[in-house]
């Protein structure tokens, strides 16, 4: 809920629109193993 409240307050107070990269990034995956 915190870091929510963060990001609407930086849009807020900058006047810019939401992305979502720069409130949430999934972790990148390893795809060199084949899966069995």
């Amino acid at each position: 809920m915190r870091k929510l409240l963060h990001a609407i307050y930086g849009m807020l107070k900058t006047n810019k629109t939401f992305e979502g990269t720069r409130f949430y990034s999934l972790p990148l995956q390893d795809n060199s193993q084949a899966i069995l």
